[in-house]
């Protein structure tokens, strides 16, 4: 479910103040009330719905909070307005994974192509733009490793 102009260049104009409001709140509230905050949304709006956000990506609101807290809730402010202020042009290209680690707050993203496959404009500028606010972000680019192949019974 999402508002007839999601995908057109007014979303972002239409709403501004709303969404700079929210990544403001994002970018100054100390952790534990963001925590709060998102303790609240999960429960509240867990298995709705929504455009862009698929609930069985994370096992839980504790991840999620893990998650920010690796990649820092001003940098997944700034990653969201990039999104938002132009979701038409945005909404492809963002790296295939997102990979953290609590212990040692490390986030990384990786984009991944396989044999044959070549990064796109939107992937390049994604990546650029990702490494630009300090987010760690790399091409990892597979190789085949044998000639043989799998059969299916």
């Amino acid at each position: 479910y999402c508002p007839l102009d999601y995908h057109s260049d007014r979303f972002y104009l239409r709403r501004e103040d709303l969404i700079n409001d929210r990544l403001k709140f994002l970018t100054e509230t100390p952790a534990p009330e963001v925590d709060t905050f998102l303790e609240t949304m999960w429960e509240r709006n867990c298995g709705v719905g929504c455009t862009g956000l698929n609930w069985d990506l994370f096992s839980g609101v504790d991840q999620v909070k893990r998650c920010i807290t690796c990649i820092t809730q001003p940098k997944l402010a700034l990653l969201l307005k990039e999104y938002v202020m132009n979701m038409r042009l945005k909404r492809s290209g963002l790296p295939d994974l997102s990979m953290w680690d609590a212990e040692t707050k490390r986030f990384l993203m990786v984009e991944v192509k396989g044999p044959g496959d070549t990064i796109r404009y939107n992937q390049k500028s994604w990546m650029k733009f990702l490494v630009g606010i300090g987010i760690d972000a790399e091409l990892c680019n597979v190789h085949p490793i044998s000639s043989k192949r799998l059969t299916t019974s």
